[in-house]
């Protein structure tokens, strides 16, 4: 595994954090450091998926980087709310970039089920210098 793949499952591992500590005290507002790991690791979890675009087709997207800064916006907010709303405020930005995934993505998802999906139309890394 490289380093971005360390850095995928570091930022999940902090979610995972944040997550576990929302469901041991549904009814208490999280403390700063587990509404930092729920919110700020998710954060950067979806970063970590617009740097790996960026390494690969040399493209930011919109989905993710939203999603990401949303995120962010949020974390001074979670300790103010009982864990179990933030947690449902955390669920509700994540399923909103799915149904964006879902709407925005969907030509290119017919294109690949029915085979006619052209992988050299992908920029590749920059060569090396």
């Amino acid at each position: 595994m490289g380093l971005g793949g360390v850095r995928l499952a570091d930022e999940h591992a902090r979610a995972d954090l944040g997550l576990k500590k929302a469901l041991e005290h549904v009814g208490d507002p999280l403390e700063l450091v587990p509404a930092v790991a729920l919110c700020g690791g998710l954060g950067l979890y979806f970063l970590s998926h617009v740097a790996f675009r960026f390494r690969l087709a040399r493209s930011f997207g919109r989905g993710r980087p939203v999603t990401a800064i949303v995120l962010f916006a949020f974390i001074p907010l979670v300790p103010e709310v009982p864990a179990l709303a933030a947690l449902a405020v955390v669920v509700a930005i994540c399923g909103a970039l799915i149904a964006y995934d879902l709407v925005h993505y969907r030509d290119e998802r017919r294109r690949v089920r029915d085979g006619r999906w052209d992988p050299s139309r992908i920029p590749g890394p920059a060569s090396p210098r």
